[in-house]
């Protein structure tokens, strides 16, 4: 994929709070709309709510995509593409001071934004595009993952190719760059109250 060329994610979370079971899924596509990876995950996320699915779903396929892209964010939440269209993450995270699931994935989709060069947000309905039916499907498979005793999930239930698998320990080396440098930055440059 040339330089410039948008990618575009579609992200659905998954919330089943009776049974605690949280997803996340996601289909990421290149400018041609051609499917270049899809992932169903397990939330290890206790007391979450659906906005806080919805949320890392987006945070999670962003986090997939190379650094420094152009990324369109499809979503069906409309916190999030508010938040990504109006960058307004500051409020978000003011708002969920108290519920520290949805404050968490607010402060790690900011994050995720900050590694791209560009991403913005199209609210797109499961009904408007089969790759938002895609991520919900993917989204719901992930809910309803096992964890073994471990707490992670069980290595049979999720099958890559290699080379997702090697595109996937690029991207969390990057990921891990950013947050660290991040962190730094913010020890070296405290808020001034």
């Amino acid at each position: 994929m040339g330089k410039n060329k948008d990618v575009h994610v579609y992200v659905d979370g998954s919330a089943h709070q009776d049974t605690n079971k949280y997803g996340v899924g996601w289909v990421r596509a290149d400018h041609k709309d051609r499917i270049q990876s899809e992932k169903s995950k397990r939330l290890s996320v206790h007391r979450a709510c659906s906005t806080a699915a919805e949320v890392y779903a987006a945070q999670d396929a962003l986090d997939h995509v190379r650094k420094n892209s152009k990324v369109v964010v499809h979503s069906d939440s409309a916190a999030v593409c508010e938040a990504i269209a109006e960058n307004n993450f500051y409020e978000k995270i003011k708002r969920s001071s108290k519920n520290k699931p949805l404050r968490k994935a607010w402060e790690s989709l900011e994050r995720a934004v900050d590694r791209h060069k560009e991403v913005s947000a199209m609210f797109t309905q499961q009904s408007q595009h089969p790759y938002m039916q895609k991520a919900h499907n993917n989204a719901q498979t992930g809910a309803n993952l096992r964890f073994n005793k471990a707490g992670i999930v069980d290595k049979h239930e999720q099958k890559h190719e290699k080379d997702t698998i090697m595109q996937d320990i690029e991207d969390y080396e990057e990921i891990e760059e950013t947050i660290s440098a991040h962190n730094e930055n913010d020890h070296n440059h405290p808020d001034v109250a």
